[in-house]
């Protein structure tokens, strides 16, 4: 499948770029394999799963320790002086000397390692869970796209049939034409048969134009829901009754399944990880800190005297307690506990909402087999009554007005074929949509 479609993009490319005349011939299946491909927000859903699951690796690089290198350079122009009391230097009165020096240059390697962090654990599931979400929803648009491009098929199938019999029907009114034509010449028939005939003519060829426009139309909203240009010149190969022997009736489904629901579960689950960070953030964070150091002391910037070099460093554990952020966090607890309670209630209607449509559209797919089944049975009756008047026309034992009014049963029975063929369709269109097939 995907070298079919890496050959179909290859071809519309050169047709576009080489304004060639070869003509593309497109399957259903592969119109909605070229549609996701090139539909916008499918690929901007796409990149945005690519977000999510980078934030599910940034969210698990925050285990990993803080280690950072700090250096600082302070220079003091004017040192204050300290006071020595009397005595205290073997002074006989207090004196004021100066401690300390110009230059205080520090260089310090910072460990921080978080042996219990609030939240830190459950931040790298609700991030899996948003990545998941992502996904989803991501599916649902493929699916969207799916349904959009398979109704526009359907459109378009239907428009060519309804073109190609309004073509036939035009064929057969010039035969008609013809004939009375034929019939007037020899006197067999009024100036008024050969008028309504010649009628009837004009008005099929009229109902043809028609036809096709709107069967080109079909065909440019097709190409726009695939996304290709509409100069691309392109053959639409399935067939009404082919899409009909195509699509068999599903059998077994589950509401689960669908798309909408799986997104308000995953959703609550993501509540609930919110509400476990929440009460998470009343402990307090746990971690084991480290500084080495190196200080220089000097009234000068003489960096290779070893002597004025000392080294500092320590080891402990540090423990951080918002106080004032318990207070805070309660709020942040009661909104995830109304937010599930809240998201429990939309998955209950929805669950009742799509069992509902999925118990509509099976039965309307049932009806439309019925309809498309007694159309069948009316189109191959009107076919032989026609077939046996138009015999008796050929040999001038039927007037035209009698064949004419078989010839609009015939229509109307094509008509009400085609059409409940295009309504079986949709019908289990709407049905694969009911169970998210």
């Amino acid at each position: 499948m995907r070298k079919s479609i890496h050959i179909i993009l290859l071809l519309l490319f050169f047709i576009n770029t080489l304004n060639a005349q070869e003509v593309v011939k497109i399957s259903l299946d592969q119109a909605i394999q070229l549609g996701i491909q090139n539909e916008n927000g499918i690929k901007a859903d796409s990149i945005n799963t690519l977000i999510s699951k980078s934030r599910v690796k940034e969210s698990k690089k925050n285990i990993l320790p803080d280690l950072s290198l700090n250096a600082n350079i302070t220079y003091y122009g004017d040192i204050s002086k300290t006071t020595v009391p009397a005595g205290l230097l073997g002074n006989d009165n207090p004196e004021k000397i100066s401690l300390g020096t110009n230059n205080n240059t520090n260089a310090a390697l910072n460990f921080n390692y978080a042996l219990y962090k609030p939240g830190l654990y459950t931040d790298i599931n609700i991030a899996k869970n948003n990545s998941t979400l992502a996904e989803e929803k991501l599916k649902q648009e493929k699916l969207s796209v799916k349904y959009e491009i398979t109704r526009a098929y359907y459109e378009m199938a239907l428009k060519k049939v309804e073109f190609k019999i309004l073509q036939k029907e035009e064929q057969r009114y010039k035969s008609y034409y013809e004939l009375v034509k034929g019939q007037y010449k020899n006197g067999v028939v009024l100036q008024n048969d050969l008028d309504q005939a010649n009628l009837d003519y004009k008005s099929a060829k009229i109902n043809t134009r028609k036809s096709k426009q709107l069967y080109e139309l079909c065909c440019i909203n097709l190409k726009y829901r695939i996304n290709i240009p509409n100069d691309i010149k392109a053959e639409f190969t399935d067939s009404l009754e082919s899409l009909q022997s195509d699509n068999d009736i599903i059998g077994n489904y589950s509401v689960a399944d669908r798309t909408e629901l799986k997104q308000l579960i995953i959703e609550n689950k993501g509540n609930q990880l919110q509400l476990k960070k929440a009460k998470e953030n009343y402990f307090p964070t746990i971690s084991l800190i480290a500084n080495y150091s190196q200080c220089f002391q000097s009234n000068h910037f003489d960096y290779s005297n070893s002597f004025n070099w000392y080294p500092v460093n320590y080891v402990g554990i540090q423990v951080s307690i918002p106080i004032f952020g318990i207070v805070k966090n309660h709020e942040h607890v009661l909104q995830s506990k109304l937010k599930i309670a809240q998201t429990d209630e939309l998955i209950r209607q929805k669950t009742n909402d799509i069992q509902n449509e999925i118990n509509k559209a099976s039965i309307e797919l049932k009806n439309a087999e019925l309809n498309e089944q007694t159309s069948i049975a009316n189109y191959n009756l009107a076919q032989c009554i026609y077939n046996r008047q138009k015999q008796q026309f050929q040999i001038g034992t039927l007037q035209y007005q009698n064949l004419l009014n078989t010839e609009k049963s015939i229509h109307n029975a094509q008509q009400n074929y085609f059409s409940s063929v295009y309504d079986l369709l949709l019908a289990k269109l709407k049905y694969e949509m009911a169970i998210s097939k």
